[in-house]
């Protein structure tokens, strides 16, 4: 993940940040179900969330349930979103 300031703030900050918030609010270290009633909610709608749960059902060989297509789902609508601002920033610097 990249971004650009003009601040002097550094440049992991950000990054890091996000990545936190979406890895520890998901299935990555506890089950869903386990987690407090606030964080599942915020596990429910973490894009994270259903990627784990696919690749840990594709591994164990169990039920994926809708994890794998809300994967894909999620997958191209940040690809959608994403790609067109990463080259406007790029057509922006060149």
């Amino acid at each position: 993940m990249a971004y650009s300031s003009k601040t002097r703030t550094p440049s992991w900050l950000l990054p890091s940040s996000l990545s936190s918030l979406l890895l520890l609010g998901s299935s990555l270290a506890a089950p869903v179900g386990t987690l407090p009633g606030w964080l599942q909610a915020w596990a429910d709608i973490n894009p994270v969330t259903h990627a784990m749960d696919g690749a840990r059902a594709l591994l164990t060989g169990t039920p994926a349930d809708d994890s794998i297509t809300q994967t894909l789902i999620w997958s191209a609508v940040i690809f959608t979103v994403f790609c067109p601002l990463a080259v406007r920033a790029y057509a922006r610097k060149r």
